[in-house]
Formats: C-alpha cells, sequence, structure tokens
C-alpha cells in the first residue's frame, strides 16, 4: 500500500509541475513548485529513498527563497549563486554518465527561472528544463517487485 500511495503522490507532484508554468502569475508557479517539492518529499520518504529527499528538501529552500526574493534577507544575488552551485555540482557529485550534466543544467535554468520577476524570462527558461526527465539514476529509487523485476519508480524529476 505504501508504495502505490508513494507512487500516486509522485504522479500528482510531476502533473502539478507540468501545470505549473501554465498559470498566469509568478506567486502560482512559486506555489505550484512548493507543492510539488512537499509531495515529492513525502512520496521519497515513503520509498525510503533519502537522496530524493534531500534532493527536494534543497528544491524546497529554493523556493522558499526566491518566492521571497524580494525581500531584504532573500534579496542578495548569493543566494542564487548558492543555489546555482549546489545545482551545478551535484552531477559532478553523483556522476553516472554524461546524462546527469542535463539534471544539473535543468535545475540551474529552473533555478533562474524563479529569480527572476520576468514573466516573459521565466516561462522562456522553463521550457528547455524538459531535458530533466533524463534518468538521473542516484536519485531513482529500485525496488523488487514480486516477479523479480526491477520496477524505476522516478525516471527524473519535471519541477524545481
Amino acid at each position: 500500500m505504501t508504495f502505490w500511495t508513494a507512487q500516486i503522490l509522485g504522479l500528482i507532484g510531476s502533473l502539478l509541475a507540468f501545470t505549473a508554468v501554465q498559470t498566469g502569475s509568478r506567486r502560482k508557479i512559486i506555489g505550484l513548485q512548493l507543492v510539488c517539492c512537499v509531495l515529492w518529499v513525502v512520496q521519497y520518504v515513503l520509498l525510503g529513498a533519502w537522496p530524493g529527499v534531500r534532493f527536494n528538501l534543497r528544491g524546497l529552500a529554493r523556493g522558499v527563497v526566491c518566492a521571497y526574493n524580494d525581500r531584504p534577507w532573500a534579496r542578495s544575488r548569493l543566494w542564487l549563486a548558492l543555489f546555482l552551485a549546489c545545482y551545478g555540482a551535484a552531477p559532478l557529485l553523483t556522476w553516472d554518465g554524461p546524462y546527469c550534466l542535463l539534471l544539473g543544467a535543468a535545475m540551474m535554468l529552473t533555478t533562474a527561472a524563479l529569480w527572476t520577476r520576468n514573466m516573459r524570462l521565466t516561462r522562456l527558461l522553463f521550457l528547455p528544463s524538459g531535458v530533466r526527465l533524463q534518468p538521473d539514476r542516484r536519485l531513482l529509487y529500485r525496488r523488487r517487485h514480486r516477479g523479480g523485476r526491477l520496477l524505476l519508480l522516478r525516471a527524473g524529476r519535471v519541477a524545481l
């Protein structure tokens, strides 16, 4: 039951992520991105996939900082540099082949998209981030099915 609950939560998060950019305001986009991160954190906790939990907690922190980047505590571009550095270094630390660079590049584009207040630029930067559909095997959680097959539960992330 936990397995299927986790799958449903992940699917809902992915569907919300696909539709987030279609909303009309930056506030709604970031709000939906935060909901997606929470759903994915719960999904990975249920699956026991702790690297996925850490990855999505970082995305949650990024979303909160980007949502409030008009406030003095979050206005500094050092936050942007920190998140870009984290997402740029992550593929190198979890290297499993050249496709890992696609995930890092997509996360960096998404970070820039969430940071900016220009909606046209936000949508433009979200466009190529679909490359995150490429799998990052270190984030995948594998579980043996009754028939002995390996099921890949999440082949990639779409949001944040």
